[in-house]
């Protein structure tokens, strides 16, 4: 017999791996890698200079979504993450491509 699901708990099969690409105002960028509905949540944390936000991302936000894709599993989102973080033509492209639609 199943648990009913509480408010906050979300079914395995909607739960994914995601890559994502954030940028700031001045063209910083910054690659990771979070399992979540969707990278809004990762985000939110980037932004609120806390704990769990990455060292380097605290304070030089706002920080914005500019690139984010799903991975079938942990292991290909680490691997899509290290190709992304050390691509730095990919990922210089991708943040000028996202600025450039915000101006």
């Amino acid at each position: 017999m199943t648990e009913p699901m509480g408010a906050n708990q979300v079914p395995s099969e909607a739960r994914r791996w995601w890559v994502y690409l954030i940028v700031n105002p001045n063209g910083r960028s910054y690659v990771g890698v979070t399992f979540d509905i969707s990278p809004a949540r990762r985000l939110a944390e980037h932004n609120s200079a806390g704990p769990r936000a990455a060292r380097s991302t605290r304070g030089q936000g706002p920080w914005v979504i500019a690139y984010a894709e799903i991975a079938l599993s942990r292991g290909t989102a680490l691997s899509q993450e290290w190709h992304l973080k050390r691509d730095r033509a990919r990922r210089r492209r991708l943040s000028q491509d996202y600025l450039a639609t915000q101006t």
